[in-house]
């Protein structure tokens, strides 16, 4: 009945009959992932870039205070800034090992775990052809 009704109204509004095509949903999901990943990728390297930038900046001046202050606190201060620096290099060089990681196709990665465990034919075509009238007779 509510398709007669559905009918009769669109006769009367002379619309026409429009063919629905369900809508893709996540279509190319491999790209967008693809490219998610390398724009989150090059934001933190971004990051990391401005911030061993500021750091230095930032050790000069603390360099500059600990020399006038002779206080042993800044001196303490410096070096755990230091170190800190040196923790936000390391993560650099990780972002690139993640990021190699990521964009590994599967032609990239090894193939060593494969394993035969019975061979079926070990031979020349010459040996096959041999068995096979062998075994045919």
């Amino acid at each position: 009945m509510n398709n007669e009704l559905d009918n009769s109204i669109a006769e009367i509004f002379e619309m026409k009959e429009e063919k629905r095509t369900p809508a893709l949903i996540n279509q190319a999901p491999e790209v967008q992932k693809d490219y998610q990943a390398e724009a989150d990728l090059e934001y933190v390297r971004s990051n990391l870039y401005d911030l061993m930038g500021n750091g230095t900046e930032a050790i000069n001046q603390m360099m500059q205070l600990a020399k006038e202050s002779q206080h042993p606190r800044t001196y303490e201060v410096l070096s755990n800034f230091i170190k800190n620096m040196g923790d936000v290099s390391d993560k650099l060089i990780q972002l690139h090992k993640s990021k190699k990681e990521l964009t590994a196709t599967e032609e990239h990665k090894p193939t060593s775990g494969i394993n035969v465990e019975q061979a079926v034919f070990v031979g020349s075509t010459a040996d096959l052809l041999k068995k096979i009238k062998q075994d045919g007779n």
